[in-house]
């Protein structure tokens, strides 16, 4: 409960906000394989750095993956703009990577989920 509640005022704080949204797609990829998630907003992206990459747990909290202001040379996933209302997340898939992820914006109330299944049938 108290990490539910922190998670709320974080996502306050931050203007980030999360809404229930159905999952747009199934991508399934094996191990080693590159993983693609595609955040198409819309409307034309002025600036990437206000996206990241999420990932739900279990218990339904979103766990930050990616901010895309933040690549560096030994990250594992990579942001980068696909053209101008589109941005991908990309990544060498690993079996525990399987999961439900979720594109947000800040200042924004929107999401995208994408179901990854690694190594699955």
């Amino acid at each position: 409960m108290l990490l539910a509640k922190s998670f709320i005022l974080a996502s306050t704080a931050l203007q980030i906000q999360f809404v229930t949204c159905k999952t747009e797609h199934f991508q399934f990829v094996k191990s080693g394989d590159k993983a693609v998630i595609q955040c198409s907003t819309g409307e034309e992206i002025e600036n990437e750095q206000l996206f990241s990459l999420y990932k739900r747990k279990n218990s339904g909290v979103p766990v930050l993956i990616k901010s895309c202001g933040e690549n560096g040379a030994t990250d594992r996933f990579v942001c980068k703009r696909q053209n101008d209302m589109t941005l991908e997340f990309e990544w060498t898939a690993q079996t525990d990577d399987s999961g439900v992820y979720l594109c947000a914006k800040r200042y924004k109330n929107f999401c995208l989920g994408s179901s990854v299944v690694v190594g699955g049938k």
